[in-house]
């Protein structure tokens, strides 16, 4: 075999760190940004040790700082709406073999992604007048190392977030007398801090199958299939608790589409006949949603929600839903 020996910093000798019967030895474990001195010594089948190799000095790798997590911009408009200035704020990037020591900020202009600033603070203001197209921040150690860049796209006023929401309905009342819980999904577009700060308005479309239930004796109805499509524009404000943690609460109108297959038994007679429910009727939403968020393009969310067909005596419903949202 082959014997690996190793010497760090802080070792007064060196110290067997490996051995193997092939030519070659990947060593895990190493501190970064550290310089280690190594030898190898061959042993006979017999146990005999030969000397020491040639001695050669590595220097392990600088590990770059974490991406600066960019926090909500505060804007300020003229009097009549434009946009004069964006002050972008982020927490403080670490790093896990040394420390930041400075910032760097670049615009995209054009196509050209060019360097406009380094800064040691933890924020830096765009006036009407950079005309940047897209800005982005990165952390730099005191190695010289920089972490990748953080994007900042709520810039222009716009924060765009597309969502996904698999979820469940649960019928309340007469509703739920005569229909199963329910699964499903809904596909949502956002806009974040339009028009005014933490104000959020979006549209979303949904569906849902909920499971047939009988109920001939108690309610006189029986359903085989039933399916709801909303779709439905909404409106919440939302309280930032930190750069991580966020909690919406929203309201939601607009339109749903109903389709229930079921069988009707008449209250007097008892005769039984088949019905097919489809139709098109208002809705309203009401719920909270809390946030987590995960990086700067990615959140996952957690809604509860109590829906209402408008115009029904029977249309009450409650729902849960675990979303996965994306920051264009």
């Amino acid at each position: 075999e082959y014997r690996v020996y190793l010497k760090g910093p802080n070792d007064a000798d060196f110290r067997r760190a490996a051995a193997t019967s092939g030519k070659e030895y990947e060593l895990e474990g190493l501190k970064s940004n550290t310089s280690y001195k190594m030898h190898v010594t061959a042993v006979a089948r017999e146990g005999d040790e030969s000397m020491p190799s040639n001695e050669i000095t590595v220097t392990t790798k600088n590990i770059p700082p974490h991406i600066p997590r960019i926090l909500p911009v505060h804007r300020t408009r003229a009097s009549d709406g434009t946009l004069t200035t964006a002050k972008i704020l982020w927490a403080p990037a670490t790093d896990p073999d040394g420390k930041v020591e400075k910032y760097r900020v670049y615009a995209l202009q054009g196509k050209e992604k060019k360097l406009v600033a380094e800064t040691r603070a933890d924020t830096f203001t765009v006036s009407q007048n950079d005309r940047y197209e897209r800005v982005y921040v990165s952390a730099v150690d005191d190695m010289g190392a920089e972490s990748g860049i953080a994007n900042v796209a709520a810039l222009n006023g716009l924060d765009m977030r597309l969502s996904v929401h698999p979820g469940m309905l649960y019928p309340l009342g007469k509703f739920g007398a005569v229909t199963g819980p329910g699964f499903g999904a809904t596909a949502a577009f956002t806009l974040y801090d339009y028009l005014y700060e933490n104000l959020v308005l979006g549209a979303e479309l949904g569906f849902y199958y909920l499971l047939g239930k009988d109920a001939l004796e108690s309610e006189y109805k029986k359903t085989n299939t039933v399916f709801m499509a909303p779709l439905m524009l909404t409106a919440g404000y939302c309280f930032r608790l930190n750069e991580t943690y966020s909690v919406i609460p929203y309201m939601s109108l607009g339109l749903i589409y109903f389709y229930s297959d079921l069988v009707n038994r008449d209250r007097v007679t008892h005769n039984e006949r088949n019905e097919t429910i489809s139709e098109i009727g208002p809705v309203a939403h009401a719920g909270v949603m809390g946030m987590y968020r995960i990086d700067e393009q990615f959140t996952v969310a957690v809604r509860v929600f109590m829906g209402y067909l408008v115009g029904s005596d029977s249309g009450l419903y409650t729902g849960l839903d675990v979303g996965c949202i994306y920051r264009l």
